[in-house]
């Protein structure tokens, strides 16, 4: 298996991002590990890297001497840039030279270029892009969608959503029949918008889904769904605020100890605990978010991915091919496709 991983898209130095991709090939040695960018300047961070940790034989590099910025236009970038990073690797997967891409580039630039380059699924009118959500109460972990693809999207994009998280979830984390639930702002099933009541109603009425109803945000880490579903405006604002939050809380319990001699030493003791919290809570935990409802596996990592999400991210990709997720998501709306035309029409 061949997995590509678009190292000139990041945002972090790039030797970390070189360093994660090294881990991921000593940790998956009958991968390929495919770096994307420049060849000269990753061919010197190679070496570099592996002045410290053992070099792999299963690394290589692909050639782009462009890149996608944050502040690109995604399908007019998609359409100018043919050398950049991001197209070089998709187009690659299409040639048959990729079983896997992995990017922590311009979110909105991968998701149009693998619709336009690898296609869309079959009846995918809107991709989804996915995000697993730390441990809670429930004690299982949840996988939140869509937290990006498609801001605007219609109660039958909806099911397709959760469909495909549906299958997803049951193949990665060895779960039959997922629980769905739908993120609402209560639990009755009149309840939010128009979108949320038409999208329950054709929930209800899918044959195939697990679905237990509502989801409220505040219990998005109680474990009553496995598989939470909304379009991709209300899970992205979702995601970030979690982030911010965590974030936010961390500093202020760091503000908080430095009050006094007492509460600093209380801080000293109760640090391994915390830190297990911020590592469960660390978006690097996962490496990338899976982009459903296209011709491919593509994960999407965030802009700020370090070597940590670089060799999870890795992981995550073997661990797709390993399972044939993607096929299995295709054959699965293949099969359903006339029950999910006739949702379209009630």
């Amino acid at each position: 298996m061949r997995i590509g991983v678009d190292i000139a898209s990041g945002e972090r130095d790039p030797w970390y991002l070189v360093k994660g991709a090294v881990e991921g090939a000593l940790m998956h040695p009958q991968a390929e590990i495919i770096m994307i960018g420049d060849k000269k300047q990753l061919a010197i961070l190679l070496d570099d890297v592996c002045q410290k940790i053992e070099r792999p034989s299963n690394i290589s590099i692909m050639h782009a001497d462009n890149i996608i910025t944050m502040n690109d236009e995604p399908l007019s970038a998609v359409r100018t840039k043919p050398n950049s990073s991001v197209v070089v690797g998709l187009t690659a997967y299409k040639n048959g030279e990729l079983d896997a891409f992995f990017s922590p580039g311009n979110t909105g630039a991968i998701v149009t270029g693998a619709a336009l380059i690898l296609k869309r699924a079959p009846g995918i009118k809107k991709p989804a892009l996915a995000t697993f959500l730390t441990k809670g109460i429930g004690g299982h972990t949840s996988m939140l969608l869509d937290v990006g693809a498609s801001s605007e999207t219609t109660p039958e994009d909806l099911v397709k959503f959760a469909l495909m998280g549906q299958i997803y979830y049951e193949l990665m984390m060895n779960v039959p029949a997922p629980i769905v639930g739908l993120l609402n702002t209560g639990e009755e099933e009149y309840k939010g918008s128009k979108l949320a009541r038409d999208t329950y109603k054709k929930m209800k009425q899918t044959r195939f889904l697990n679905f237990k109803g509502n989801i409220e945000g505040k219990e998005l880490f109680k474990g009553k769904a496995h598989v939470i579903v909304c379009d991709g405006f209300v899970g992205n604002i979702t995601l970030k605020v979690i982030e911010g939050t965590a974030s936010g809380f961390s500093t202020m319990l760091k503000n908080a100890f430095r009050n006094s001699f007492i509460t600093l030493f209380g801080a000293l003791l109760a640090k391994p605990a915390f830190q297990r919290v911020k590592d469960a809570l660390d978006p690097e935990i996962f490496g990338g978010a899976p982009l459903l409802g296209v011709k491919g596996i593509v994960l999407i990592g965030h802009g700020s991915s370090g070597s940590l999400a670089f060799k999870n991210a890795i992981d995550a990709c073997v661990r797709t091919i390993e399972n044939n997720v993607i096929q299995e998501i295709n054959n699965k709306l293949e099969k359903n496709q006339t029950w999910l035309e006739s949702i379209s029409r009630n």
